[in-house]
């Protein structure tokens, strides 16, 4: 199966943040910052020649996510966040943590967060594009209740969590485990006298491991926001695997206007006694056509979006191979399949806050329905 589709779109990503108010405590200051943000879609697409079920697109406008919480520093050494999103006509909880920072480098947290692994925990003010890469289907698929700690220099990042497989939202008493850890390296990294980074060669493993009687569902589609029916779906399976062990490689560098950020994820799921095997690739980089320095966050270990009025040309290859190593075998549960698409862009900021987006998109699925 192959497809084209042309995605136009304009992305207004606005978050407010209000003055804090600081109240003396007896231990130190307590800060309040209201946060918010909401994502603004507006799609037009052209793909194939109709005579097919995927060929069938829609065109109009949607808001896809509106956040509004609050995060919190006090006592000196402590720090909280809660947050709700409205989407898709639901409220649900994202983040809802609390934690304690021992001194610059150890930090322990507990709550509702992500997993330390894969880039999916950026947040949506740091997205490069419109849409996810199609290999983040591998990656955690949401939030979890657990426990994480921090540890973070100049030249490493280690993080390592212990999580329930269920978020603040989950109602079910049956729950299994998640244990995660992720290490960053970096060999490269060089700051201005007011300590701001010109440039950065950035490494990282992660590994996840899932022990859990949940059902699972994994399946694709080519990474656009604007429409909910999947193009070139791939719908792998859905199921209960006894467990899935995911891995990680990363790279991000970063010299003043050029940015270049790399990964590869790979899973394991053990289904029916039998091991299964999914794998995706994807490289990003872009370029400031307005804008001295492309941003880098030590402490999270992210690329950042660069500085307020910067415009920005960019690009990205995603690879998702689907066929689970297991082609010559018919399994009913399986559709296997690969697909590949390349993404070119163009990002405008506006402010810290807001930023437009205008994406083209070029993809192909090759499915085979055993």
């Amino acid at each position: 199966m192959k497809k084209i589709i042309l995605f136009a779109c304009a992305v207004v990503m606005a978050s407010t943040s209000f003055a804090q108010v600081t109240v003396p405590t007896k231990n130190g200051d307590f800060n309040l910052r209201l946060i918010g943000r909401t994502n603004i879609d507006f799609g037009t697409n052209v793909a194939g020649d109709g005579k097919n079920a995927h060929d069938h697109y829609t065109n109009g406008a949607a808001l896809t996510d509106t956040r509004l919480g609050i995060s919190a520093t006090f006592a000196e050494n402590w720090y909280a966040k809660m947050e709700l999103s409205y989407d898709k006509k639901a409220l649900s909880f994202k983040d809802v943590y609390v934690g304690y920072k021992f001194n610059s480098k150890h930090a322990l947290q507990i709550g509702n967060f992500w997993e330390p692994y894969s880039n999916k925990p950026m947040g949506t003010l740091n997205w490069r594009f419109i849409g996810d890469a199609s290999i983040d289907i591998l990656s955690v698929n949401s939030r979890r209740l657990g426990i994480g700690y921090m540890y973070t220099t100049d030249p490493v990042n280690i993080t390592l969590g212990a999580f329930s497989d269920g978020s603040a939202d989950a109602k079910a008493l049956n729950q299994g485990y998640a244990l995660a850890g992720k290490v960053i390296f970096r060999p490269i990294l060089n700051e201005d006298d007011n300590k701001k980074i010109e440039s950065v060669l950035h490494l990282g493993i992660a590994a996840n491991y899932t022990n859990s009687p949940v059902e699972y569902t994994l399946s694709s589609s080519l990474p656009y926001a604007f429409e909910s029916r999947g193009f070139g779906a791939l719908t792998a399976f859905k199921a209960t695997p006894k467990s899935i062990a995911r891995y990680e490689g990363e790279f991000i560098y970063i010299k003043k206007k050029w940015y270049v950020e790399g990964h590869y994820l790979s899973n394991y799921f053990n289904l029916a006694g039998k091991d299964f095997f999914a794998q995706g690739a994807s490289l990003q980089g872009s370029y400031l056509l307005i804008g001295n320095q492309q941003n880098y966050d030590k402490k999270t270990g992210w690329a950042k979006i660069p500085a307020p009025k910067s415009l920005e040309l960019l690009a990205r290859v995603d690879f998702l191979d689907m066929n689970f190593g297991k082609k010559v075998e018919k399994i009913s549960f399986f559709s296997f399949g690969q697909s590949c698409d390349v993404t070119v862009g163009l990002n405008y900021y506006f402010n810290k806050y807001v930023n437009a987006k205008l994406n083209y998109i070029y993809g192909k699925s090759f499915v085979e329905n055993d």
